[in-house]
């Protein structure tokens, strides 16, 4: 009978995260996975069914532990515009690394015309835009954003702006630009 794997979950899903999100899918062999974690080919489809499980596993992971950090603020009672801005300021920092977004690295992959994946980012989306939605109706009720105003479509304008950074972030830009496109982002709120 084989020896039961001890591994710890979590720290496995790091390192796979954080070589999925360098590399991105296409781009990360089995190898690089094994490496990674320290795991064996038998162990990664016991545990994970191969590669495209433990990728499916990590964008869980990486939904629950780094995205949750964007839509939390916007779903607080007391969110508004200042709370757009600051997830601007967040994203700006955290783009230095010139990363982008997993999810949206993984939309504009070819891996996302799995089905699963597709619906795992669509799902993400909606969340964001939905967190969107109540931040900026909040601001509404506090007078902050003309009462016409339709929410949903400047939510939706907002996570354009704010997933559009992700690819772009790849291409160098600044920390400071980034801070600008979110104030530019509330200026459309506000005029549009």
């Amino acid at each position: 009978m084989p020896r039961p794997i001890e591994y710890n979950r979590d720290e496995v899903l790091q390192k796979a995260m954080q070589l999925f999100w360098l590399n991105g899918y296409e781009r990360t062999s089995v190898r690089d996975v094994l490496d990674s974690t320290g795991f064996n080919r038998h162990s990664l489809y016991e545990e994970f069914g191969g590669k495209d499980g433990l990728f499916k596993e990590v964008l869980e992971y990486y939904k629950d532990n780094i995205a949750a950090q964007v839509i939390k603020p916007l779903m607080a009672a007391d969110s508004d515009l200042d709370t757009i801005r600051e997830i601007f300021k967040q994203r700006a920092a955290h783009d230095q690394k010139q990363l982008g977004c997993l999810f949206t690295n993984t939309a504009n992959s070819k891996q996302c015309i799995d089905s699963d994946l597709y619906e795992l980012n669509k799902s993400y989306n909606r969340k964001v835009e939905k967190a969107l939605q109540n931040c900026i109706s909040h601001a509404q009720q506090k007078g902050q954003v003309p009462a016409d105003k339709d929410v949903k479509l400047l939510a939706r304008f907002v996570a354009t702006v704010f997933h559009g950074l992700s690819p772009m972030s790849k291409l160098g830009v600044t920390k400071n630009e980034t801070v600008a496109f979110g104030e530019m982002a509330i200026n459309a709120i506000l005029t549009s």
